[in-house]
């Protein structure tokens, strides 16, 4: 049986000889390891020593610790009962943030807007770009006094440091998705 080791070994070790255009017959004349001792530990059937993992890395200019390490899943899951959503005119707007980690970068949100109703954007810093994707009903996005009309499916971007508003004009509750790149 193959250990988790061992699979991370050999999964990382075809990554990098590929990554750097190497072949295994290649890699066998940098390190002075014979070919069958890279197939075996790229299928991971071999147990090599500490010189051999060494060999290795000095030939793909990598750590040995990068060589074993086992992948990470970055992952961050929250229920839709601990999203965070603010509520705006008496419940006629919500706006929930999509990122649950502290990200300085990126603004991600979900805004549901009931019919009739209008919520004012505010603007953000010079060099800031919004991108708003229409997920359901109609949206009307008035940017420096000018109207623009989305349905379902529709995608603006804007500078975000423009003054800017999202109405919902339409017969039914709006939902968009609203991401803005600070930069």
């Amino acid at each position: 049986m193959i250990s988790e080791v061992s699979k991370a070994l050999a999964s990382n070790l075809i990554y990098l000889r590929k990554k750097r255009n190497i072949t295994q017959q290649g890699l066998a004349k940098i390190s002075s390891i014979p070919r069958p001792t890279i197939a075996n530990i790229e299928n991971g059937s071999a147990n090599p020593s500490l010189k051999t993992l060494l060999k290795l890395s000095h030939a793909i200019q990598t750590s040995i610790e990068e060589l074993l390490t086992l992948k990470k899943i970055d992952v961050l899951y929250t229920p839709e009962k601990e999203v965070s959503t603010r509520e705006f005119k008496a419940g006629s707007i919500k706006v929930s943030n999509l990122l649950q980690q502290n990200e300085k970068s990126l603004g991600f949100e979900k805004i549901e807007i009931k019919r009739g109703s209008i919520k004012k954007g505010i603007p953000h810093l010079p060099g800031t770009k919004e991108v708003f994707y229409c997920v359901e009903g109609n949206f009307s996005i008035v940017i420096e006094g000018i109207e623009f009309k989305l349905k379902k499916g529709d995608v603006l971007s804007f500078a975000g440091d423009q003054k800017h508003s999202y109405l919902n004009n339409g017969s039914k509750s709006a939902v968009g998705i609203s991401l803005v790149v600070f930069i």
